[in-house]
């Protein structure tokens, strides 16, 4: 028997806000120290000069899809998913939204395993305090995406969900609250690990935003779907990166968070 280990990351890396380009390379170099399988990434530009997906796939010697929509500033703002496997099929799908808003997107990768297809998710919720019934509206959309798949290898979700655990969104997906997708729940992976661990992925340490009122928040999650008749996932690992400047910059706004998960052939 042979014991398999996946290292899978989330990180919302802040779009072009900030002195973004000294703040690419630090991205690149703690995504590179986490030398992960798999990467979903929130908030990544694509430009006329630029495909941020692009360039850290490359560096990091991985496949990669996106989708973004167009920004005010008439680059493209989205959601990557990089992968060591190679990717079998992505799509993407445009989440509810109120008229006249920014796209957003959930993007789904089935990635090609020694285990079978692996599907993964990658999402960006509504950001506004006051959207917290819009955002229980994406996630069931997006558990109604996931209860679709018929892969032998439970799915992973994760992304910046711009809620709290005690959000009716967030127990929507972990079966705290009740949502409208029968028969579908998942893990929180870092209350896996670290019950009583804060978590933050959003840090009053954190100064690069600038914003006076910040508070320390986790709203990063990996979630793993909850299933009885596929393979058996364990946790391994789960710890936070990114939280520590270098030279005085920040890589991105936001915390990434990273998962260990093994399984036995």
């Amino acid at each position: 028997m042979t014991k398999q280990v996946y290292k899978i990351a989330t990180w919302n890396v802040w779009y072009k806000f900030g002195d973004y380009k000294a703040r690419q390379e630090l991205i690149a170099r703690e995504l590179q120290a986490l030398d992960c399988d798999i990467i979903l990434l929130e908030e990544v530009f694509e430009d006329a000069d630029c495909s941020q997906a692009q360039v850290l796939a490359e560096k990091l010697g991985m496949h990669y899809c996106y989708k973004g929509a167009r920004n005010k500033d008439g680059a493209m703002f989205g959601n990557a998913i990089l992968s060591k496997f190679p990717i079998a099929s992505h799509q993407s799908h445009v989440l509810p939204r109120k008229e006249n808003s920014h796209e957003r997107y959930v993007v789904e990768a089935f990635l090609e395993t020694p285990n079978g297809h692996f599907p993964v998710y990658v999402t960006h919720l509504s950001w506004q305090p006051a959207d917290s019934g819009l955002r229980q509206e994406q996630v069931e959309f997006i558990m109604t995406l996931i209860q679709q798949n018929e892969c032998p290898i439970p799915a992973i979700l994760g992304g910046d969900f711009n809620a709290d655990a005690d959000s009716m969104e967030v127990m929507k997906l972990t079966g705290k609250a009740a949502a409208d997708v029968d028969g579908l729940c998942f893990f929180d992976l870092w209350t896996v690990i670290n019950p009583e661990a804060p978590g933050y992925t959003l840090s009053k340490d954190n100064k690069v935003d600038h914003q006076p009122l910040k508070r320390c928040r986790r709203v990063d999650y990996l979630f793993l779907e909850v299933t009885q008749n596929k393979l058996d996932i364990q946790v391994e690992k789960m710890f936070i990166f990114g939280d520590n400047p270098t030279n005085g910059q920040w890589a991105s706004d936001h915390y990434g968070i990273c998962a260990h998960l093994s399984w036995t052939d």
